[in-house]
């Protein structure tokens, strides 16, 4: 069983990455190597473990999974001791001992899009877990839906998804458990601060935060154009306060607002308006 367990919720394409890297900057946390879907069912060789857990619910079964999890952190930040996650908390550059992960709360990442729908698998997390926070991260609807339809997601399906996971996380609010919803504006506003409310949410340890690491990834420009806009794709890199507003954009969804047409507006605010409203993106 993992001591405990920090679940990221939240959309393809909504900033998920930002905020997992936020809470891994704390040093007392480290994550898999996977997301919440590739483990459970979503890439080849894995898809065994989401087959064997519907089928099998013994407590032996479930110790076994809970070792699989831990196995994934230990082969991505210690069998890979050059690797670009083999990184920990506020120290820049130092590497994670086995010691410090078999005591770490493991941060699990999973992403709702319209191939997986990674919510499903909160109750296996929990399972294997003593104790199990949730913290769910939403985003401008008209932005998310814009990155789905360049991608070739149709814009009806798009929208009724954005409502789903909407309302799926206000569902998740009243169930009881440990919840927090934060807004990517917010953390694109100010990282550090959201990093710090989420790392006292999570009940870590009050350290200086006085860098924060984040993966770069792709991101549309003002031109239309989609690329690389700081050092290398999927690398890992650490920001303090100053060097942070090289890779952040605050303007981002404004930029993607932009690229859709009146009539793929309409059919969004149709499909998805309540759950655009709940959240005050409407």
């Amino acid at each position: 069983m993992i001591n405990k367990s920090i679940v990221l919720n939240g959309l393809a394409r909504g900033g998920t990455n930002i905020v997992w890297n936020l809470i891994q900057s704390h040093p007392e946390v480290a994550a898999p190597t996977h997301e919440v879907n590739q483990m459970t069912g979503g890439y080849g060789r894995l898809r065994f473990i989401d087959q064997a857990f519907r089928k099998m619910a013994d407590s032996a079964t479930l110790a076994t999974l809970g070792e699989y999890y831990f196995e994934s952190k230990f082969k991505l930040n210690v069998s890979n001791p050059s690797g670009r996650n083999n990184v920990i908390g506020t120290r820049p550059g130092e590497l994670y001992t086995r010691a410090q992960l078999e005591s770490s709360v493991v941060c699990f990442k999973g992403v709702c899009s319209p191939k997986f729908w990674s919510l499903d698998d909160n109750d296996l997390i929990q399972r294997i877990s003593h104790e199990t926070i949730f913290v769910s991260l939403i985003r401008d609807g008209f932005s998310v839906c814009e990155g789905w339809i360049r991608r070739g997601t149709d814009p009806q399906q798009a929208a009724r998804l954005y409502n789903r996971f909407c309302h799926d996380i206000l569902a998740l609010d009243k169930s009881g458990v440990r919840h927090k919803i934060i807004r990517f504006e917010d953390v694109l506003e100010d990282p550090f601060t959201v990093a710090k409310e989420l790392h006292q949410f999570c009940e870590l340890s009050d350290v200086p935060l006085t860098n924060i690491r984040l993966k770069v990834k792709k991101v549309l420009a003002h031109d239309g154009t989609h690329s690389v806009g700081y050092g290398k794709e999927d690398e890992h890199y650490w920001f303090d306060q100053t060097t942070i507003k090289e890779i952040i954009r605050p303007n981002v969804n404004a930029t993607q607002n932009r690229a859709l047409s009146e009539d793929v507006r309409a059919t969004i605010v149709a499909e998805a308006g309540e759950g655009l409203a709940a959240f005050s993106y409407l």
